[in-house]
């Protein structure tokens, strides 16, 4: 009995060398020395995306005050900017501070009140880098993503964390170009004075929204998606041009299935913009949209999600059909873009 427990020990004592040796190998290897846990990890990203970007943040000076800008479109001879149009409205100067302190003044192409989009352009005397586009409808509720900016007079880039609630959050705005409703990114990222016309980023460092407003700890960011159409438009034709049919609407696409089961639609109906409300007075109110209607095309345009929608609205010239689902119906409805 005596030899069988001095043999067990002898095993235990072996296994623990074994063990031990094991150990000190791995401390010894720096294969085995995988930091990615997973606050690592995610500060790993949160780093890298913002280093990735931030060359591409400008500030953006005035006479009346300072923000924040995206550089959006490069080549050889040209850098366009894009920043809110409240950053430069009534300037006579305007001067850009690139991430190593360059200065060039700028010029302004043009812009869009409503959407609160401007755009700046200067030549530049080296290669300068454009930030790369995202895809804003892509984006979840619960996603991560950073607002980066100017939010003081000294050159410093701001950097603040937040969380997705949703990309089509429907604003309603009065101001005095009108009232009308603007779909929204909103985040609860903090914007700091002189953020407005800066990047909001996602975790792979690609435009998601341009910065707009803050209040009630929520932010606001323009889509990328709808940014990208201006900022075409602008650079062609100095101005943008597209058909507001002065509706609340929501892609029956990014709808779940019980939203869709509630609003009377099958779960085979998946394309199309639900309207939600039509403002008095609007060129949905004078075509004859209502509350509950589905459009499905625009001037030949099937509309399958958010972004087909938002193409088919800045490409939209002269006499429109828009086709809609009513009460299980198919109608046409006539609209002149140019009126």
């Amino acid at each position: 009995m005596k030899k069988i427990v001095l043999l067990v020990l002898a095993i235990l004592l072996v296994w623990n060398l074994i063990l031990t040796f094991k150990i000190a190998q791995k401390d010894d290897d720096p294969s085995y020395n995988i930091n990615e846990t997973t606050v690592d990890g995610f500060s790993t990203d949160l780093t890298i995306a913002a280093a990735d970007v931030q060359s591409m943040i400008v500030k953006v000076n005035t006479e009346k005050g300072f923000g924040s800008g995206v550089i959006v479109v490069t080549d050889e001879k040209n850098v366009y900017i894009a920043t809110n149009y409240h950053v430069i409205e009534g300037a006579s100067n305007i001067e850009v501070i690139l991430d190593d302190f360059a200065i060039y003044k700028a010029e302004l192409v043009g812009y869009d009140v409503k959407k609160d989009v401007a755009i700046l352009h200067f030549t530049p005397e080296y290669t300068i880098e454009a930030i790369a586009y995202g895809d804003a409808s892509l984006l979840d509720a619960g996603e991560f993503v950073l607002a980066i900016g100017i939010s003081d007079d000294e050159f410093a880039k701001t950097i603040s964390l937040g969380i997705i609630s949703s990309n089509n959050h429907q604003v309603e705005v009065n101001d005095a170009s009108g009232h009308y409703y603007q779909a929204m990114i909103q985040s609860d990222a903090n914007l700091k004075e002189g953020m407005s016309g800066g990047a909001l980023i996602n975790m792979s460092g690609e435009l998601v929204g341009l910065n707009t407003m803050s209040a009630d700890g929520l932010a606001l960011a323009i889509s990328v998606n709808e940014l990208r159409l201006i900022v075409n438009d602008i650079i062609i034709s100095n101005a943008a041009s597209y058909l507001d049919l002065g509706i609340k609407a929501y892609p029956l696409a990014e709808m779940t299935n019980y939203q869709k089961l509630a609003l009377g639609f099958d779960l085979q109906t998946v394309s199309g913009i639900y309207v939600d409300e039509v403002l008095s007075d609007s060129i949905g109110e004078k075509i004859g949209l209502l509350k509950g209607d589905l459009i499905t095309n625009i001037g030949g345009v099937n509309i399958i999600d958010q972004n087909r929608y938002l193409e088919a609205l800045y490409n939209s010239t002269g006499n429109i059909v828009i086709t809609i689902q009513r009460d299980g119906s198919a109608l046409e409805l006539l609209v002149n873009v140019n009126d």
